[in-house]
């Protein structure tokens, strides 16, 4: 339980209190070297969690999940916001964001219609891509 409460202590002031993991060695007299390992364990052990919450983080875990289950070549999973306001240009961001990093640039890009593919044509910056032959998706 010592260890326990060691790395809790360790968590606690690396990651509240901004320590460096010099400063929590000469701190709680242990080394440098077992403060990194006392953190890994504890994110290991889901004692520390971390977050990214920005509004254009993406769920990698997710990502992933998705491409080899399905055996996509791609997936794109962005956060949903609490309650619906923002998710269409979420998603939207999203998209433009990921087009905007394919390379090479799409010769055609192929698009269905809807407020969500005018969002992310909305969100594509000017000149994103030059030469790109659109077409339409949509058919009976």
């Amino acid at each position: 339980m010592e260890d326990d409460l060691l790395m809790v202590r360790v968590a606690e002031l690396y990651y509240d209190e901004d320590k460096t993991q010099d400063e929590i060695g000469g701190l709680l007299k242990v080394s440098r070297w077992k403060v990194g390992r006392l953190l890994t364990q504890a994110k290991d052990r889901g004692i520390v969690r971390i977050e990214i919450v920005h509004p254009r983080a993406r769920r990698l875990g997710l990502e992933r999940l998705l491409v080899e289950r399905f055996g996509l070549t791609d997936a794109v999973v962005v956060p949903a916001p609490d309650g619906d306001d923002g998710t269409l240009e979420r998603v939207a961001q999203a998209a433009a964001d990921f087009l905007t990093a394919l390379r090479p640039v799409p010769r055609t890009l192929g698009v269905s219609w809807g407020r969500t593919l005018r969002a992310v044509a909305e969100a594509l910056p000017d000149g994103w891509a030059n030469g790109v032959t659109v077409v339409q998706l949509n058919g009976e």
